[in-house]
């Protein structure tokens, strides 16, 4: 026990260097653009990184930053933002009949709408490489989407 005790303690004290990385951090947004620090972001294999501003969806892909129009505002503070590897970039927004998932297809440039059946709001985050939605319906139950059915 002393022995895994001790070494804890040790990358405790050494911090970074004993996770074994050198970090190096990239502002990707322009100076002084406030992004949507509540909601997150998110980022796929291959490295794209994404996150809302406003009423749009912007990536990074690693020398570029893109700026897409969804159609729908992202709804900040309430859910994150998820991304797969296919480009769909799934979130909640929100209007006066209430809370809503979508993801919209960055490639496709169209927007899906995701409602659980009877519910009034409808709450997505996470998608996973593949493109699963994880999500909720008035914080009581959770989902995952498949793109045709929820589970």
């Amino acid at each position: 026990m002393r022995p895994i005790f001790y070494t804890s303690v040790l990358a405790i004290a050494m911090g970074p260097l004993a996770w074994g990385g050198t970090y190096i951090f990239t502002q990707v947004s322009p100076v002084g653009q406030a992004i949507n620090n509540q909601g997150g972001a998110a980022i796929d294999t291959a490295g794209l990184v994404a996150w809302a501003y406003g009423s749009t969806i912007q990536t990074w892909n690693g020398s570029t930053v893109s700026t897409y129009s969804p159609g729908v505002n992202p709804e900040y503070g309430m859910t994150g933002l998820g991304l797969s590897d296919a480009g769909g970039v799934s979130f909640t927004s929100y209007d006066t009949t209430g809370s809503h998932g979508n993801v919209y297809s960055i490639p496709g440039n169209t927007l899906t709408p995701i409602n659980y059946p009877g519910q009034a709001d409808t709450f997505v985050g996470g998608s996973s490489t593949t493109g699963l939605v994880g999500g909720d319906y008035l914080g009581q139950a959770g989902f995952v989407w498949d793109g045709a059915s929820f589970t």
